[in-house]
């Protein structure tokens, strides 16, 4: 699966004012913005490699700088069947494997929510916007 096709199946799922961002936007910015019930969160869509999300190192430098601000920003991930989530701050914990793409072992980041089919939408609507 390609990350637009992901995008695809989830985006009709999402609640709140949800807006794709383009690459344009600036070098490292995440794929998504939603606002819902008055909390903006940023969200880094990923389809794993394996055992790895891959990151640009751009990205990690955005996640960093805009956590030190209290941004939210999450990962929503399809790793096989299942869609995982987790806050970027657990992913900037984890020391990469793979140096080209900042290569994150799914198995190294301590706090992960992982939801299998049937999926669980408002769950997970749950877990992008309040967690």
């Amino acid at each position: 699966m390609k990350e637009k096709d992901f995008w695809r199946s989830i985006q009709p799922k999402l609640n709140g004012h949800v807006n794709r961002v383009e690459n344009i936007a600036g070098v490292g910015i995440p794929d998504v913005n939603i606002c819902h019930n008055g909390i903006e969160t940023w969200v880094e869509l990923k389809v794993a490699v394996g055992r790895y999300l891959l990151f640009e190192w751009s990205q990690l430098n955005w996640y960093k700088h805009r956590g030190q601000e209290q941004g939210r920003i999450k990962i929503v991930a399809k790793h096989k069947e299942d869609i995982i989530i987790c806050d970027a701050e657990d992913v900037l914990r984890v020391e990469p494997r793979r140096k080209v793409k900042a290569g994150i072992l799914i198995d190294d980041i301590r706090e992960l929510k992982r939801y299998s089919k049937p999926y669980d939408w408002q769950k997970i609507n749950d877990s992008i916007s309040f967690w």
